[in-house]
């Protein structure tokens, strides 16, 4: 059974212990647990909540990133990253980096986009996404009407349900993943500012 990130945690949901925000109550703990106990408990739980539906899911990796364990995860042969609050108490489906969704002050002109996002492509950079993608969506509307010039490469099935060869094939499993022509790559959404500098493009004043 080939499922999203989307699906296995509407059945995590139907279990009935969802809390709102996101947001899993677990249990109550007195204290931090250690990255493997909390990897543990998270990877149980969601085994629980998805097991009528044959499914089975793996813990990859788990480390702590600003304040909480960030878990690596495969579920019916797909990849996904979650998080855990570091007593055990809280598991996320997912978490928006604040941070990078910040928007430049200076803004630029549909002119100026277009112009660089034309670099972007002819530079060699790939912008990897899921139509699904709050965050690539997020990404486009940065570069709003000139976001057709971006080297995008869509990922995802149209049922949402799985992965295209084109993103398998080159080990994609977050979304958006830039990979630029000097094989280095990025993910989660950046400013234009800085697909500039990771391009070598400038940006039309």
């Amino acid at each position: 059974m080939n499922m999203n990130k989307n699906t296995i945690f509407a059945l995590v949901f139907a279990a009935g212990i969802f809390i709102g925000g996101g947001g899993f109550y677990l249990f109550q703990t007195q204290g931090n647990l250690s990255s493997e106990r909390a990897g543990k408990i998270a990877i149980e739980f969601i085994n629980n909540a998805v097991k009528e539906n044959n499914v089975t899911a793996s813990l990859v990796s788990i480390k702590e990133e600003s304040g909480v364990y960030k878990f690596h995860l495969t579920v019916a042969g797909n990849e996904y990253d979650s998080f855990i609050t570091k007593d055990g108490r809280y598991l996320f489906s997912t978490a928006f980096d604040l941070k990078a969704a910040q928007k430049p002050e200076a803004s630029l002109d549909e002119s100026s986009l277009g112009a660089l996002a034309n670099c972007i492509t002819e530079k060699g950079a790939k912008f990897y996404g899921a139509f699904w993608c709050a965050h690539c969506n997020n990404q486009k509307e940065m570069f709003g009407n000139a976001a057709e010039f971006l080297p995008y490469i869509e990922c995802s099935t149209p049922d949402g349900q799985g992965q295209l060869d084109a993103c398998k094939n080159n080990n994609v499993s977050n979304y958006p993943t830039w990979e630029f022509a000097d094989g280095s790559r990025e993910t989660g959404e950046l400013s234009p500012e800085k697909l500039a500098e990771k391009t070598d493009c400038q940006i039309p004043q």
